[in-house]
């Protein structure tokens, strides 16, 4: 009986740690390489919405909301609007192909990364590996962006990188995606990278 109830006990703790470890590891988002995020932090961030993106403030107003109060418990991000793009975190543009070759008939939009005297910290369209100081979200005028792709292409800028899963908001396409929100695997990586 003794062995039984201390196979019993092995067995419920196995299933305790693996239960742990599947919510609190496997199920981060991935990251940039070497973790790159921004090295100002995002607790007391700034954002800027240019005069070529004003169409999208509201949009973009909401996806702000969405990476303030993801829903999932608390987080780190904090972000403020402001007037200029001095010293901002991230900065919003709308753009065509003529003048960011990044912006083909597909591309929705992307993030670019920049270190703190303005060098690209990895080619256009791509994620960085070293951390960096601000960063550009640029729309193609061609398409009509959705709040989800710019809570989106808003992850990249806080150091998510895309994610296979259908339920993330880091998948790559909007084909195949299930969700337009952030999501607890989203949410928790951003604690891990800003805590």
């Amino acid at each position: 009986m003794k062995k039984y109830v201390n196979k019993m006990i092995l067995s419920m703790f196995a299933l305790v740690i693996g239960a742990f470890i599947s919510t609190n590891v496997f199920a981060m988002t991935p990251t940039w390489p070497n973790d790159a995020k921004f090295d100002r932090g995002v607790s007391n961030a700034y954002y800027y919405v240019d005069g070529t993106a004003t169409s999208y403030t509201s949009r973009i107003n909401a996806a702000v909301d969405n990476w303030v109060d993801t829903g999932w418990g608390w987080n780190p991000i904090y972000l403020y609007p402001v007037a200029s793009n001095y010293a901002t975190h991230i900065d919003f543009y709308v753009s065509n192909y003529q003048q960011d070759a990044v912006l083909d008939n597909y591309t929705l939009a992307y993030a670019g990364f920049w270190d703190i005297n303005s060098n690209r910290l990895s080619p256009a369209g791509y994620g960085p590996s070293v951390d960096y100081f601000y960063t550009e979200v640029k729309m193609n005028e061609i398409f009509d962006i959705q709040t989800s792709t710019i809570i989106h292409e808003m992850g990249h800028c806080f150091g998510l990188a895309h994610s296979t899963d259908h339920y993330s908001i880091m998948y790559p396409t909007l084909e195949g995606t299930y969700v337009t929100t952030v999501q607890k695997a989203d949410h928790d990586t951003i604690n891990y990278l800003y805590n």
